[in-house]
């Protein structure tokens, strides 16, 4: 049985320990590329964190009590109303093979990777919005929406997520006639 990585909720992050496990840590932040470097300390966001979780690579403590992938689903649920559908489309996505990151910079969800090479030249491919399928997104909402993404060279991405945990993606673009 492969020895799990720990972590250590701070915050709405959760700070890995390499010297849980420094072989898997090595694999999870150089290979799979999941956290962000803070100094001297790897950091996942609570997407990353349910993700590995999931996927029996990681336990996370809270002051010494194990942390369970339903309380930081609460944790993310007090933040964000929509944040258990962000994780589903998170954990979609991660096991197609892309690589997502925070997209607040661009006034989105996510920002999607298409598999290793773009993450390493540091451009994404799509900005990503998620949303309930019984959501109405307004025109102006939309076109400030993809505005934003053809403006920094991405396409804009919509997940719609139904009552049955469906995923749907609608992707826009502009081009020239």
């Amino acid at each position: 049985m492969v020895k799990k990585l720990k972590g250590e909720l701070v915050k709405q992050r959760v700070r890995l320990e390499k010297s849980s496990n420094p072989s898997l840590f090595n694999s999870l932040v150089s290979k799979s590329l999941f956290g962000t470097n803070v100094g001297e300390d790897v950091f996942l966001n609570l997407f990353e964190s349910i993700y590995l979780i999931n996927k029996s690579n990681l336990e996370i403590f809270n002051k010494g009590k194990l942390v369970s992938p339903t309380d930081l689903m609460k944790i993310g649920l007090r933040k964000d109303k929509l944040f258990f559908e962000k994780s589903l489309v998170f954990s979609h996505l991660r096991k197609l093979g892309y690589f997502l990151r925070p997209g607040l910079k661009y006034g989105s969800d996510f920002l999607i990777y298409d598999k290793k090479t773009d993450l390493f030249s540091g451009h994404s491919k799509w900005v990503l919005k998620v949303f309930l399928n019984t959501s109405k997104i307004s025109a102006s909402d939309f076109s400030a929406n993809a505005r934003v993404s053809n403006s920094v060279r991405k396409k804009f991405l919509i997940a719609f997520v139904d009552n049955d945990l469906r995923i749907t993606f609608f992707e826009t673009g502009w081009i020239k006639l």
